[in-house]
Formats: structure tokens, sequence, C-alpha cells
């Protein structure tokens, strides 16, 4: 909801470093590098046989398309 136009409302502080023209950053620089916190890989070979079995269907499937009659193809639309 937008502020009333009648309203002054207080800014909250920033813990902020100003700049040489006293402006203050919308993001503060980091001091520190981020650390990036990945998780250790772990694969899955269920779902990696599975995904495997599913792709070989697709390709079986795009392979049968041509070999369908013409009836088949206007019906399946």
């Amino acid at each position: 909801m937008p502020p009333r136009s009648g309203e002054e409302q207080a800014l909250a502080p920033i813990d902020a470093p100003e700049d040489h023209l006293g402006l203050v950053p919308t993001i503060p620089e980091q001091t520190t590098p981020l650390e990036e916190e990945f998780p250790p890989l772990k694969y899955v070979w269920r779902n990696i046989i599975l995904m495997v079995i599913l792709h070989i269907g697709g390709l079986y499937g795009l392979w049968l398309v041509p070999q369908a009659k013409i009836s088949t193809l206007v019906w399946s639309k």
C-alpha cells in the first residue's frame, strides 16, 4: 500500500558507509568474500537409470512416428 501523501515517514537508519558525495549505496560492499556453501554432489542412481529409460523410450517413439499410417496421425491430433 503506498504511503499517504500528507504524512511524513521517518526512514530507518542504514548501517552502510557513505561515499565522498555523502550517498549511501543501496547494497553495501562486502568486506569478506562470499563463501559458496554447496552441499556435496550425490548421484541418485535410481533417478539416473529412470531418466535414461525415459529418454530411450522417447527416441523409440520418434522413430515410430514415420512408420505410422496417415489415419493414425490424423486421429492423434
